[in-house]
């Protein structure tokens, strides 16, 4: 296995940064995994798992930053003066995924790759699935969907919704002031810090991020879009859900229409899938290695 770290831009000039692993033999085939909320290409340790078993399977796999990483990244923008710009979790917004998910595309294929699969968890199976509902005609042969979650149903959910309801007013109230980059005074699930913009881009009625609706099991357009095979899973014991993985994943099987698809759960994994790393990128190895 070769690793290198290694670089894109994107069309708006952002530089973002991340992990490529290639088998020793020379492979057409890359893998490129999309990281969760304020997430990074190297937090999670099922990544290193994943670069071991792919390589091994002949796949490339690419570990990658968009920007959204962390809760506040000041990223590099290209050009000839020293220029950032302030992103990360706290200031994204959703659909310039595309941007992010074009670059690291563009860059496999300056690297002769052919074939791609398309790998999201948690958010970033959010924005694999919005890009691929917005980009019909893009060249992934197959999406991995690891803990996808229901973006508004988790800030509606009974436990939360009286948070939601004062979020929402908070924002709308601070954007009515003109301080769209204003902080929520409090935090998104006692964790994730939020400006007034990026709240509403995120959670309103609405939101481009809904494209799991498991609360209220409906309008699941952007997936059903999709006719590529999908693998999608949770953990056992993951806490993104909304009713519980079992449920979770009822409802998006539904909604899911290639046949060569599957979904299933990782036993009693987290959300991190702590202790199950392996277990899930040889679950993955095993599941692709019947497609391609």
């Amino acid at each position: 296995m070769r690793t290198t770290f290694c670089r894109t831009v994107t069309k708006d000039k952002l530089r973002l940064d991340g992990l490529l692993f290639e088998p020793n033999k020379k492979s057409k085939i890359a893998v490129l995994h999309i990281h969760g909320m304020a997430g990074n290409f190297y937090e999670n340790v099922f990544l290193d798992f994943m670069a071991k078993e792919y390589t091994k399977a002949g796949y490339t796999f690419l570990t990658a930053n968009n920007r959204g990483h962390d809760y506040i990244a000041d990223i590099k923008k290209e050009g000839s003066k020293e220029q950032f710009k302030r992103i990360g979790d706290t200031f994204e917004k959703i659909e310039d995924c595309i941007l992010d998910i074009n670059a690291w595309l563009k860059f496999l294929k300056t690297k002769g790759y052919k074939k791609f699969i398309l790998q999201g968890h948690s958010l970033g199976t959010v924005k694999a699935v919005f890009y691929l509902s917005k980009r019909p005609n893009h060249p992934f042969s197959a999406l991995v969907l690891a803990s996808p979650p229901d973006m508004l149903g988790l800030v509606r959910i009974k436990a939360e919704k009286k948070n939601f309801k004062r979020d929402l007013a908070e924002a709308k109230r601070l954007i009515s002031k003109n301080q769209a980059d204003a902080f929520l005074s409090s935090k998104i699930w006692d964790s994730y810090y939020k400006s007034a913009s990026s709240y509403l881009n995120f959670f309103a009625d609405g939101a481009k991020t809904d494209v799991f609706p498991i609360l209220r099991d409906g309008g699941f357009k952007a997936l059903e879009s999709i006719k590529i095979p999908i693998l999608a899973f949770y953990g056992g014991n993951d806490d993104a859900v909304v009713f519980s993985p079992h449920k979770d994943l009822e409802v998006i099987k539904k909604h899911i229409k290639d046949p060569q698809s599957k979904t299933l759960i990782i036993s009693d994994a987290p959300h991190s899938y702590f202790k199950h790393e392996k277990q899930v990128a040889l679950t993955v190895v095993g599941w692709l290695r019947q497609l391609l």
